[in-house]
């Protein structure tokens, strides 16, 4: 990844999307759907300095999942993302910039947040459980 000129994470829908978080980490530019991880770790000066779009991800249906009428759409958007990921020079301030800007983004902080998560969840529905209960 420390060559490459630009990471694409193609996926539709990304869970949380770590090897785009590790190719940030290199000094990467990068295109992604703005769906599932990326939009919560992708720090907002990356994206103002269009460094790394976040491209709309495709429409949902009631279902939940993707509406395929939506496609030719998606396509293009992600294509012009990547040609001006590809057009826009990177110096080696700007890798630099781009790593730096990720170098909080660790396993162990991620690791606490979501442990945050499940504390509160479980804290709350123990609660609801107490509530029923009485």
């Amino acid at each position: 990844m420390n060559t490459a000129d630009v990471f694409v994470l193609s996926s539709i829908n990304e869970p949380f999307g770590l090897v785009f978080l590790e190719a940030l980490a290199c000094g990467v530019r990068g295109v992604a759907a703005a769906r599932g991880g990326p939009p919560f770790f992708v720090p907002k000066v990356l994206i103002d300095k269009k460094m790394v779009p976040l491209i709309k991800p495709l429409d949902l249906q009631i279902d939940q999942s993707t509406d395929t009428r939506d496609e030719s759409r998606y396509i293009n958007d992600l294509a012009m993302a990547i040609q001006l990921q590809l057009n826009s020079a990177t110096s080696d301030s700007d890798r630099k910039f781009i790593a730096q800007s990720v170098q909080d983004q660790t396993w162990s902080s991620r690791a606490k947040e979501i442990s945050q998560v499940y504390f509160h969840a479980i804290q709350s529905h123990r609660s609801a459980i107490m509530k029923d209960k009485a």
